[in-house]
């Protein structure tokens, strides 16, 4: 249930939880990001969850994020309630999650089929970028709907099967894993019900970023023109800029409401180095 369908009683809710079993579309962001817990028991770690306003006083999540033990960084996007395709292959049916692998910064897709399956990973070259300067690398550009954002499930239920003999141990897991969940609020400039889509860029910096090292521009929209109408020329506008730490590893997260209308109802923009450019960038999309 999302936000206009789910009931403003307390009670009400509880009744929900007690008597159904499944509330919620898979697509939710509150069961992809726990997936290795509910399917295989393994605990968690830190998740960061980015929300941002989307009018009437209200936050909502765009995003999940994470830096494994592995020292893999995983993002969890929003998707629309039903079932999409993100990236451009036909194989791919519904996207889970975006990896970041370290050292080598090269990106990857992972998907599920309908059967919970795991699909993928799926490659294609990509990989963080430097952005004037070595030490300042985008790692993705992540853009999607006001309306996917907004009409995402607030309630999420379902009935995980457990092994009797790891009850416990599950049970003690479910509990603290809550305190894993980090919110992290992101304060767009703008009004968010006049804007079509939001977008923001992930980047991984050496240290932390000053005034005075802050690139001027720091959301790459030019190479995704095709994927917006009614782009104008010589486009401005405000961005949020957050920088955060994960497993002593700094980051660079640059979010805003650019002007124009998604083609799409998400897309990707992820990096991909050219041999000929130092530093240059291809931009490769994927829609929903």
């Amino acid at each position: 249930m999302n936000h206009t369908e789910a009931p403003r009683d307390d009670a009400e809710v509880l009744r929900l939880f007690r008597e159904q079993d499944s509330l919620g579309a898979e697509s939710s962001l509150w069961l992809r990001a726990i997936r290795q817990l509910t399917k295989d028991g393994k605990p968690i770690g830190q998740i960061l969850v980015f929300s941002i306003p989307i009018g009437n006083e209200k936050n909502m999540p765009i995003g999940m994020l994470s830096l494994t033990e592995r020292n893999r960084l995983v993002f969890w996007p929003v998707l629309p309630r039903r079932r999409c395709v993100v990236v451009n292959k036909p194989q791919v049916e519904i996207p889970d999650h975006i990896t970041v692998e370290f050292p080598s910064e090269k990106l990857h897709v992972t998907s599920y089929d309908s059967d919970g399956c795991r699909i993928g990973p799926f490659r294609d070259g990509w990989r963080s970028v430097p952005l004037n300067s070595p030490d300042f690398r985008l790692l993705f550009t992540f853009l999607v709907r006001m309306s996917v954002v907004a009409e995402q499930d607030v309630l999420v239920s379902r009935k995980f099967v457990v092994p009797k003999n790891d009850n416990d141990r599950r049970t003690a897991e479910f509990a603290r894993c809550i305190n894993n969940f980090v919110m992290h609020d992101l304060p767009l400039p703008g009004n968010a019900s006049e804007h079509h889509y939001a977008c923001f860029s992930l980047y991984r910096t050496s240290e932390e970023v000053t005034a005075q090292t802050l690139p001027s521009s720091l959301l790459p929209i030019s190479d995704t023109h095709d994927m917006v109408l009614d782009w104008p020329q010589n486009a401005e506008f405000p961005i949020s800029v957050a920088q955060f730490t994960l497993r002593g590893q700094q980051f660079c997260l640059a979010a805003g409401f650019p002007p124009g209308q998604l083609k799409d109802e998400l897309c990707f923009g992820f990096p991909q180095r050219d041999p000929a450019v130092n530093g240059g960038v291809n931009q490769q999309d994927g829609a929903a």
